[in-house]
């Protein structure tokens, strides 16, 4: 009615755009109209499965989900308009009630269609999972939620300052430091800064309080760092938790619910802990440290050893951690990413040399097994990780970062992670506890914020795996992102890609970085993708290591077949690229491959992945400033878009008219961008019905 559509056009358009997808929604929308087309939508099927367009089908059927109901609308309206028209006519028996009741059937059973068709098209077509309890993933409802939470949190504040205190264990222990810590290092993390007069509150009260807990030392550690990044008043309190927390470290290398700034004796250890630390203080005590150490207080080398060294020990065959190894053999997830993430702090602090040099390293074994067992219990974890859901939640965001993963078990950590959050969210905006490792309804809330703002952040690089050594520097992106963060002071990420996924899912970052020092090996199907990311607006980026004459050899033939118009040169020194950001005197040597509008691939042969491994910040400065300046010049400095999100339309609106588009051909280069056009009229459609 809005839009002046046909009824019967609206339906077919909706049917056959569903049917193109391959699971025959004429089956349930038709009988409205009866317009099923079986020959072509068939023909149709056939060739959307060959080209394996798993996210068109997934895109189509998400909306056939939303306007399924617009189209039975349009249709009762319609029939009911006829009928009242012929209702004096003998031959018609219908009735203005049995057509309102048809009509209600109609959709119900449209609405019912459209979700079961999305979801099965997630099942089939292997796309990723939308829907949780009714709950759709969105950028949008994600910052709406962050939003809400930390309004919510603001209205849960005390006079004093604080968000109460939490006692466990029949009052055994009593965290005064440890909530108000936590929630308000959430809210530092969400952007508020410790200026706010509610927040330097906050800080103000915890900074007064004396305490010998290790979570409460754990949490005021971390929030003091963020507030450091404001403000270097707060790092003199943050260098005596730090230091009382590395005295406090047991002989094995954990930490025991106390921490007094010596060597624990028996007071500290309860007794049905059985005489040893357990995992849950171990991780929060690490992290504290890893606080301080971020914000350039030095740490023993011993630490980080010692500190290793327990978490190897404690790691079960199944690949899994728990909560005490004595007392409870059963491992499970939550404490299996405390395990995960403490060993990724430690390698990063003791292992920069193992990966200098091109020796096919093989990934850390205690790492491998627990990475395989995030794979198998990923899924089922959201049911069995109900006691410390949120408490679990912090500890996937901080495994899915360190490690770059995007996946654990084929699922989009993330994604799926924020989707079931936003299905949890409480009408006030918060989160309610569900036991004692996320605490209060507040610590639940700030737990949940931290899992969705973290893991939000732009990523910026897409390590490519392929059939080659391309991973001979494990930890060069993180340390490379760590530093861009904090150069520009906006924090960005970066993750592992595989050439078996769809297209779609590399569109996280602007960014596809390649390295190594062997051949590399790409089948045809592996350049068109690659093509298909440059075509939709990516860049390639591509490090020579160890002076890898083959690499150096087969990139240069990889970029031969994927761009046929272009080629790879040497660039000048006046080039942009040597003074975008940074002034590199034309060190290294680029070479780029231009459509004489931007860059599609960025190559050097000089070996800055050691620099970002062996994180030589100060004797490789260049090395870090070059990889700033391909940033700065493939992102002109803009801001990057969330991760979980896509710079490329979804597409898939019906479109109500069309607007005819000619284009010139002519001699010079008049097609820079050959996908141009697709994408605005996807973005068209997308907002105007226009196409």
């Amino acid at each position: 009615r809005e839009t002046h559509v046909p009824p019967d056009t609206a339906h077919r358009l909706v049917v056959r755009r569903a049917d193109a997808a391959g699971l025959h929604a004429h089956k349930y929308l038709a009988p409205a109209a009866r317009l099923g087309k079986r020959d072509l939508l068939q023909a149709k099927v056939v060739e959307i499965v060959k080209n394996r367009r798993q996210h068109r089908a997934h895109r189509i059927l998400t909306s056939v989900a939303r306007q399924g109901d617009m189209v039975i609308e349009h249709w009762c309206f319609f029939h009911s308009e006829r009928v009242s028209a012929e209702r004096n006519r003998p031959e018609l028996t219908i009735g203005n009630r049995q057509s309102t009741i048809r009509c209600m059937r109609l959709k119900m059973a449209a609405i019912v269609a459209g979700w079961f068709l999305s979801v099965v098209a997630a099942t089939v077509y292997g796309a990723p999972p939308v829907f949780v309890k009714g709950v759709r993933f969105s950028n949008k409802a994600v910052n709406d939620a962050i939003r809400q939470g930390i309004e919510h949190l603001w209205s849960t504040q005390q006079d004093n300052g604080s968000w109460g205190a939490l006692n466990v264990w029949q009052e055994r222990y009593d965290y005064k430091v440890g909530p108000t810590a936590l929630v308000a290092y959430a809210l530092m993390e969400s952007g508020i800064s410790p200026q706010d007069a509610r927040l330097a509150k906050a800080m103000d009260y915890i900074t007064g309080l004396e305490t010998d807990l290790t979570y409460d030392l754990a949490f005021r550690a971390m929030a003091l760092e963020a507030a450091s990044r404001w403000s270097p008043k707060y790092l003199k309190p943050l260098r005596k938790d730090v230091y009382t927390l590395i005295r406090s470290l047991t002989s094995e290398g954990g930490y025991t619910y106390y921490s007094r700034g010596s060597t624990p004796g028996e007071r500290d250890f309860p007794a049905w802990v059985g005489g040893r630390a357990d995992n849950s203080n171990s991780q929060y005590g690490l992290l504290g440290v890893w606080a301080g150490q971020r914000a350039g207080i030095d740490v023993p080398r011993e630490y980080w050893s010692r500190t290793l060294k327990y978490w190897f020990a404690l790691q079960a065959e199944d690949g899994g951690w728990n909560y005490n190894y004595r007392k409870r053999p059963h491992t499970y997830p939550a404490m299996t990413v405390a395990g995960l993430a403490s060993v990724y702090v430690c390698m990063d602090n003791l292992y920069q040399a193992k990966f200098a040099n091109c020796a096919d390293p093989e990934e850390l074994e205690p790492v491998r097994k627990g990475l395989e067992y995030m794979d198998r219990k990923f899924i089922d974890s959201f049911r069995t990780e109900t006691p410390q859901y949120y408490y679990y939640l912090f500890g996937v965001e901080r495994v899915g970062l360190a490690a770059g993963y995007k996946y654990f078990g084929g699922t989009d950590w993330y994604k799926y992670g924020a989707t079931k959050l936003l299905a949890r969210r409480r009408p006030d905006g918060g989160w309610e506890a569900t036991g004692t490792f996320s605490g209060t309804s507040d610590t639940a809330t700030a737990f949940a914020l931290l899992f969705l703002v973290r893991g939000q952040k732009p990523v910026l690089f897409n390590k490519l795996r392929f059939q080659g050594d391309w991973n001979n520097r494990p930890r060069d992106l993180a340390s490379l992102t760590r530093w861009i963060s904090r150069i520009f002071e906006t924090t960005v990420n970066w993750q592992v890609i595989d050439l078996s996924v769809p297209v779609s899912d590399w569109h996280d970052a602007p960014l596809i970085y390649i390295s190594g020092a062997k051949a590399p090996q790409f089948s045809d199907e592996d350049v068109e993708k690659l093509r298909r990311f440059v075509r939709r607006g990516g860049t390639l980026f591509s490090c020579t290591e160890c002076k890898g004459k083959r690499f150096a050899e087969g990139i240069r033939e990889l970029y031969g077949r994927l761009f046929k118009k272009y080629e790879l040169l040497e660039v000048a020194q006046d080039h942009p690229i040597y003074s975008c950001y940074f002034k590199l005197k034309g060190r290294p040597k680029f070479f780029i491959v231009s459509n004489g509008v931007r860059p599609l691939a960025i190559h050097t042969d000089a070996d800055l992945p050691r620099a970002w491994q062996l994180r030589t910040v100060k004797r490789d400065k260049w090395a870090y400033e070059a990889a700033a300046n391909v940033y700065a010049l493939v992102t002109d400095m803009g801001a990057l878009w969330s991760r979980g999100t896509s710079p490329w339309p979804e597409g898939g609106a019906i479109a109500v008219r069309t607007a005819p588009v000619a284009r010139l051909r002519h001699s010079g280069n008049w097609d820079p961008e050959p996908l141009a056009f697709e994408r605005f009229s996807l973005l068209l459609g997308d907002e105007t019905g226009l196409a």
